[in-house]
């Protein structure tokens, strides 16, 4: 559920508690659009929510059909989590929930998004602290996924002919830097920016109280566009003698 979370905070570059505090009511399925409207945060350790941080924190976001299927999937393994869970199901309506239904605390998108880098860096795997003594009969014990090392995990489920094409895949890149869920959020507002998206909708996507902000903070991404976009009207030098023949008529 937290990896699903981190996908559609970068969809639509939503804050960590606005993510954190979606409900499904927020979600309509049929017009592809998700409301933002509260924000969640956890002062002294409890779930604390309120409307947002700016005066338009509250907005609707269309949704692309990835993301729609996307929180599909979310949906249906949910539903299967409610059945199982049966009478302790507690029913708040939040879309990234515990396998109770409760709203996750938004600290596990940090952790999340830690666990996703460290999978995806190859040199993580010798960092891995000292195994700690055990007894017999937790030896023999299957381990938990999130208690196995980097490397296992990493394979997890990846079938055995295309193991080897993922870690040759994972040395090739450069590893991702260190980063936090409101990275992601300032990602989505350059690629929107970098793909032509005009700023005051950016702007208004990203929920930002006026378009200076925006300006200001994606300041070095519309200055890169600008030049980028620039047409060089003589592309292809006129001769000399055409440009003079110009300059007299």
């Amino acid at each position: 559920m937290v990896d699903a979370a981190l996908i559609t905070a970068l969809a639509v570059g939503l804050r960590r508690g606005e993510v954190m505090a979606l409900r499904w009511s927020d979600i309509d399925f049929k017009t592809n659009a998700l409301k933002v409207r509260q924000s969640v945060s956890t002062p002294h350790g409890k779930p604390v929510f309120n409307t947002g941080k700016t005066v338009n924190a509250a907005r609707e976001i269309p949704m692309t059909s990835s993301l729609l299927a996307m929180l599909e999937q979310v949906k249906a393994a949910q539903e299967h989590e409610r059945k199982h869970a049966g009478d302790s199901w507690v029913n708040t309506g939040a879309v990234f929930s515990t396998k109770l239904g409760e709203y996750v605390h938004p600290d596990n998108l940090n952790r999340a998004l830690k666990g996703l880098l460290d999978w995806s860096n190859p040199n993580a795997a010798k960092k891995q602290p000292k195994k700690r003594k055990t007894t017999a009969k937790a030896r023999t014990r299957k381990r938990p996924l999130d208690e196995r090392p980097i490397l296992e995990k990493r394979l997890f489920g990846v079938p055995v002919p295309a193991r080897a094409a993922l870690e040759a895949t994972l040395r090739a890149i450069e590893p991702i830097q260190s980063i936090s869920p409101h990275d992601l959020r300032h990602t989505a507002g350059t690629l929107m920016l970098r793909r032509g998206m005009p700023v005051e909708v950016v702007s208004k996507i990203l929920g930002h109280a006026d378009i200076a902000i925006t300006y200001r903070v994606y300041r070095h991404v519309l200055e890169s566009e600008k030049r980028a976009a620039i047409v060089d009207l003589f592309e292809v030098p006129l001769p000399v003698r055409a440009v003079q023949i110009a300059a007299m008529n």
